[in-house]
């Protein structure tokens, strides 16, 4: 992910004034991206809709960077979270 690129570029500081290592910061990330995934398996709709959002921001960062591989990952994965979020509200349609 791009954002956690640009965390790890980034020195972060606490209130306390010292930096927050980057593992940290990425762990975080991962661990957010992780849960909206869990939600989503779970069968929760706003969670494939925020993860997309979220994913679609880190998709901008690619672009804005020019990283033109990465984009077109991410617009891959976007769709298939897409797939993924139709079949989930089909799935919730039918009752399971």
């Amino acid at each position: 992910m791009e954002l956690t690129r640009i965390s790890d570029l980034i020195g972060t500081r606490t209130t306390t004034g010292k930096p927050v290592p980057a593992i940290i910061r990425d762990v975080i990330i991962f661990g957010i991206v992780s849960l909206l995934g869990f939600l989503a398996g779970k069968g929760k709709s706003w969670a494939f809709i925020v993860g997309m959002v979220l994913y679609a921001l880190d998709a901008a960062l690619s672009g804005l960077f020019q990283m033109w591989l990465s984009l077109a990952f991410h617009v891959y994965v976007l769709y298939r979270l897409w797939q993924g979020l139709k079949a989930n509200q089909a799935r919730t349609a039918l009752g399971w």
